[in-house]
């Protein structure tokens, strides 16, 4: 009879410890799940600020803003006489808002920082590059259509949070 007791609290001992066990691991797992989400969700802001900030600090994107405003004579004339001279420029900066746009418009890229850094900017350019404010580019704004969504989805926007020294 003792013996069968011995096994019966063994019994209940061992399935106690099991669901205690199986509790733990569980409990851990799904901590882990909010700390890898926790970390994704961080790795995409700076991704996102990294990209953002490759408008200020790529050379290749610096050349082209450097050339835009020779030609506007360092920012002095409203209109740039040569449009021409500076087209591959203005599409290069184009194209890098436009890799941006489709970038959040997949979810690669936060909205809102990609938003507070470039604003102004993607404003800017589409009135001035795109819709003819600094002269005639030629570049059709249906080739960019993720510059187009971010151009669009600041309409619907609010005014920012903070706005970028110029």
């Amino acid at each position: 009879m003792e013996a069968e007791w011995v096994a019966a609290v063994a019994g209940v001992v061992t399935g106690v410890a099991t669901i205690a066990l199986a509790w733990i691991a569980y409990y851990q797992l799904s901590e882990l799940r909010k700390q890898l989400e926790v970390q994704g969700a961080r790795d995409k802001q700076w991704r996102t600020i990294e990209a953002c900030e490759n408008y200020t600090y790529d050379p290749v994107l610096r050349q082209a803003k450097d050339r835009i405003w020779e030609a506007r004579d360092r920012g002095r004339a409203p209109l740039i006489h040569d449009t021409h001279a500076v087209r591959k420029d203005a599409i290069v900066i184009l194209n890098y808002l436009d890799a941006l746009g489709i970038g959040v418009r997949q979810g690669v890229y936060l909205e809102e920082i990609v938003f507070d850094h470039l604003e102004h900017i993607v404003r800017d350019l589409v009135r001035n590059i795109l819709r003819g404010g600094w002269g005639q580019f030629n570049i059709p704004e249906t080739e960019l259509g993720g510059l187009m969504y971010l151009y669009d989805r600041l309409a619907e926007r609010q005014a920012p949070r903070h706005t970028a020294t110029r």
